[in-house]
């Protein structure tokens, strides 16, 4: 028996029945959610461009290499009552309201072999045209601070609002914040029968569109383009990774540009521009603020050095970095591990190396050295590392044994730290410093210095711009003895002072009440220490006790022995035992810390 149409459904409705009958008849049925008499759509119209924020919809034809537009997958979520989302429905019968096969013969015709559209595996993670392609996969010099310097992906540059997608068919795995990525997602895919990972860094907000465990279809928008986390500016870093993401995972980092190519999908054909960096042969930063280096990457680790605000720190290619550490050299030849937060790729501001009025600065960095005689009369230096310690020590003379040590500041005026030594006979000697620790030939002086109980230089104590040299004698009277400016003294001297012999130690005192003029520190024989402040002109505007318990110590001044601007000293105690005290804005001195053992033997300049 056949059945006929209703003739008040004729035209369009009689037209649109027929096909449905023909879909039913091949097992696909009518489009969900469509009334049985309503006009299909065309191609054309299911094919617009998506708006951003909505989820593009498939097009009935291939998918063009690198085109982002994507296909969802047919398949429908596990558990899900929905249609497919091809807009395909079940077989005749498995819905309500399905409608019945059209039995007329215009129904007897062959059935048709309907296809549905091809769904892409992989797609780009931007839509072409839109992006520039920047710092590629591979060693690189930090953009900014805390910046990768093995890069792990691909840089995708394009504007703020951008919609991101992702590149395959999968599961999310994270989409949370991350101090370096920013706002960060991690898809998790398999591909060509193997685990894949990809990554999206810098994005607005990672949860915007997804949410771990969330199941994404390729081309599905899952976030957009901001600069959050390390950037320099709007873009998408994108990682992949072939396993799970992260080497701890046991995955392993593929670059995400050849990757994709490999598999169809060209980001350098939907990119406006490419950018193909070379790797570094060097890299050059600069401190950013007073600056800690370590001899390994933890701030645990032995201090090496510290640099100031501004110092020019290197690597060879791109360097390395380890535990939020930069290996970097200084200019000293100083190789030791930086905050990453404190290297800079823009140059910052240089902070000057303060004027002591104490110079003991042998190697010409800046910072303060230490100069000794050890018990078979070598002559050792020990590179101050301006954190109150070394870096390193060296032989720098020999056939000092019979010989005082003493600081002579910059005697000369070369801009150099430079030595005077006075031999067994009492005869005194100039060395000039080289300013990378050695000095020049000697050059005599007079004799009979050996009468004097200490001889100490405590800068340019007449205020003339030359250093002078002070000593006391056997009485207690104080000498001044001018200096000339070029490694000499002026004619004469000049008694600047008496009843000095109640002192055991006399030392150059740098400038301890902080009014910018060299003082003089002595230490008496009940161990209170005292400062006598220098006025300028060569003589004292007054004196106070800095403190007491200093007799069983022997002090040395060693001025900027870190990077502020107050003078420091060292003092060693009879067990060989060598303590810093550091210079106090607020009050001369600091409590001491101790820097070493067995200095017992050793006579400090």
């Amino acid at each position: 028996m056949t059945n006929s149409l209703p003739r008040a459904r004729a035209g369009t409705r009689a037209g649109a029945a027929t096909v449905a009958a023909l879909l039913i008849l091949v097992g696909l049925g009518a489009p969900a959610g469509a009334d049985p008499g309503d006009e299909a759509p065309s191609p054309s119209e299911s094919a617009s461009a998506p708006a951003d924020g909505e989820t593009p919809q498939p097009v009935p034809t291939a998918p063009v290499e690198g085109d982002p537009t994507p296909t969802p997958e047919p398949t429908p979520e596990p558990g899900g009552t929905d249609a497919p989302s091809d807009g395909v429905t079940d077989a005749p019968g498995d819905q309500e309201g399905s409608p019945a096969p059209d039995e007329s013969p215009a129904a007897a015709v062959a059935p048709q072999s309907v296809t549905a559209a091809a769904v892409p595996v992989l797609v780009a993670p931007l839509r072409a045209g839109v992006y520039r392609m920047t710092s590629p996969q591979g060693p690189r010099c930090a953009p900014t601070i805390n910046a990768s310097l093995a890069h792990m992906g691909q840089d995708l540059a394009a504007p703020l609002g951008t919609p991101i997608y992702a590149i395959a068919a999968g599961v999310v795995r994270y989409a949370r914040p991350e101090a370096a990525a920013g706002q960060w997602i991690v898809i998790e895919h398999v591909i060509d029968g193997r685990v894949v990972s990809s990554s999206y860094s810098h994005s607005r907000n990672a949860t915007e569109f997804v949410r771990a465990g969330d199941r994404v279809t390729a081309g599905q928008r899952i976030a957009t383009v901001a600069s959050t986390g390390v950037s320099t500016g709007p873009h998408l870093h994108l990682e992949i990774w072939a396993g799970r993401y992260g080497a701890a995972a046991g995955g392993t980092v593929v670059n995400p540009d050849t990757w994709l190519a490999a598999r169809g999908v060209s980001l350098r054909a939907g990119a406006t521009s490419v950018s193909d960096v070379k790797p570094p042969t060097s890299c050059t930063y600069w401190a950013l603020g007073a600056t800690t280096l370590y001899a390994s990457p933890a701030s645990s680790a032995a201090v090496i050095a510290a640099v100031r605000s501004g110092t020019v720190l290197t690597t060879p290619g791109a360097g390395v970095k380890t535990n939020g550490f930069i290996q970097v050299t200084t200019p000293t030849g100083v190789t030791a591990w930086a905050p990453a937060g404190q290297v800079s790729p823009k140059r910052t501001t240089v902070t000057p190396v303060p004027r002591h009025v104490l110079a003991r600065d042998y190697t010409g960095d800046g910072v303060s050295d230490v100069l000794a005689v050890d018990s078979a009369g070598r002559l050792r230096l020990y590179a101050g590392n301006g954190a109150g310690g070394w870096a390193s020590s060296r032989q720098v003379g020999a056939g000092w044994s019979g010989f005082q040590l003493i600081a002579a500041n910059d005697f000369n005026r070369d801009g150099r730290a430079d030595i005077f030594g006075v031999d067994a006979t009492g005869r005194l000697y100039f060395y000039a410093g080289n300013g990378s620790g050695g000095f020049a030939s000697r050059v005599a002086f007079g004799r009979g210095w050996s009468a004097m109980t200490n001889i100490l230089s405590p800068g340019d104590f007449d205020g003339d711009g030359r250093a002078d040299l002070v000593a006391t004698d056997a009485a207690g009277r104080l000498w001044l003895y001018r200096g000339n400016g070029a490694g000499g003294f002026l004619a004469g001297r000049t008694q600047i002072g008496h009843g000095w012999q109640m002192f055991t130690q006399v030392i150059a005192g740098g400038d301890a009440n902080r009014d910018g003029r060299p003082d003089i520190v002595a230490v008496d024989r009940s161990g209170r220490l005292f400062g006598y402040f220098g006025n300028g002109t060569g003589r004292f505007t007054g004196s106070r006790q800095l403190g007491h318990g200093w007799s069983r110590l022997q002090v040395h001044s060693v001025g900027g022995f870190d990077l502020d601007a107050l003078d420091d000293y060292l003092a060693i105690a009879a067990d060989g035992t060598m303590y810093l005290y550091r210079g106090s804005a607020s009050g001369w001195v600091s409590a001491g810390k101790q820097v070493g053992r067995g200095w017992s033997t050793m006579r400090l300049a």
